[in-house]
């Protein structure tokens, strides 16, 4: 399994719409997700994408991003 932030899966798709049209949702949805510097990583299998999560911060906790994107598992 592999897994891109949501950044690096838009410059692979080349383009805004055509990621948001292979995540099933709107351009502006991943448009304002990047501009709020959302933590979302796109997962995929065999070149199928088979899920997505958000890493947010919890309990009131500062958020500390010490690694840009989750190693490949």
């Amino acid at each position: 399994m592999e897994t891109l932030s949501l950044t690096d899966f838009i410059e692979e798709a080349k383009s805004q719409p055509l990621a948001a049209k292979m995540l099933g949702c709107h351009q502006t949805a991943l448009s304002a997700a990047i501009r709020k510097n959302r933590q979302i990583f796109i997962q995929r299998a065999k070149g199928q994408i088979v899920g997505a999560y958000e890493v947010k911060p919890a309990l009131n906790l500062p958020f500390v991003d010490k690694q840009k994107t989750p190693s490949v598992i």
